[in-house]
C-alpha cells in the first residue's frame, strides 16, 4: 500500500496533528483559492446588493418628487445627483471599472449600458466579462416582465 488513501480526493499527505493520526494516512484538504497574480481578494466599492439597496429608493424618490413639483423640483436634483454619482463611483470601482466612467451618465446611450453594468455585473466585471446567476436571472426576469407588461397593456389597454 502507498502512503495515500483511496478515500483522499486531493491525494495530500496528513499533517501531524499531535501524533494521534498512523503514519501514511491522509486527511482531505480543501483545494487553494484560485486566483489571477495580482488581482486583488476584492475591488472594493459598492457590491451590488448594496447598489440595489441604494439605487431603487433613490430613483423612486426622483420621479416623485418630479411628478409632484413638476420642474420646480430642482432642489431634490441637487440633494440626489450628487449622491447618485457617488453610487456609480463607488459600483465602477467594484465591478474594475474606471470610476470616472460615471460621466457617461449624462451621454444618451451609454447611459443604457452603465446602468445596466452597474445593476447586473458581479465583482471585477471588467475583468471576467461574464454574468454570474444573478445578472442572467436578473436580465431575463426583466425580459419576461417586459414581454407580459405588453401582453397584458394590448389586452386591456
Amino acid at each position: 500500500m502507498n502512503s495515500f488513501s483511496e478515500h483522499d480526493p486531493y491525494n495530500v499527505p496528513k499533517r501531524s496533528n499531535g501524533g494521534s493520526s498512523a503514519p501514511g494516512e491522509t486527511e482531505p484538504t480543501p483545494p487553494p483559492i484560485l486566483q489571477a497574480p495580482g488581482t486583488p481578494a476584492s475591488p472594493g466599492g459598492m457590491k451590488r446588493e448594496v447598489f440595489w439597496m441604494y439605487y431603487f429608493p433613490a430613483s423612486i424618490v426622483l420621479g416623485v418628487a418630479r411628478a409632484t413639483f413638476g420642474e420646480s423640483a430642482l432642489a431634490g436634483y441637487v440633494l440626489f445627483v450628487p449622491i447618485l454619482m457617488w453610487m456609480f463611483f463607488q459600483r465602477l470601482k467594484n465591478l474594475g471599472y474606471e470610476p470616472l466612467l460615471a460621466g457617461l451618465l449624462v451621454v444618451p446611450i451609454a447611459n443604457i449600458w452603465l446602468i445596466a453594468v452597474c445593476l447586473f455585473g458581479p465583482e471585477n466585471f471588467a475583468r471576467v466579462k461574464k454574468l454570474d446567476r444573478v445578472g442572467n436571472g436578473c436580465i431575463i426576469g426583466g425580459l419576461l416582465g417586459v414581454v407580459l407588461f405588453i401582453l397584458l397593456l394590448s389586452r386591456f389597454g
